[in-house]
């Protein structure tokens, strides 16, 4: 690939690009699935908000993390999956 090639697809790739691209960002199937269930707006829903590495922690307490992450370790029991990123 030639340098020129690199920056496109660095470009293509990057976090804004993906925000806005409706292949990845499915906030309209998310609008469309509350609509279907009867669910309120949510104005401040992003499927993919920030792109900040822990960026969950601003939307998320640490309660809720422990929960999540109990939730999931029971889940994978009898797995060889190895959970290595706790809240």
């Amino acid at each position: 690939m030639s340098e020129d090639q690199v920056q496109q697809l660095a470009d293509h790739l990057s976090f804004g690009k993906m925000k806005s691209n409706p292949a990845v960002n499915v906030e309209d199937y998310a609008q469309m699935e509350r609509e279907r269930h009867g669910l309120p707006d949510e104005d401040d829903f992003h499927f993919l908000r920030q792109g900040e590495t822990g960026g969950w922690r601003k939307d998320m307490t640490q309660a809720v993390a422990d929960r999540l992450d109990a939730w999931t370790e029971l889940r994978l029991q009898g797995t060889d999956y190895d959970l290595q990123v706790r809240g």
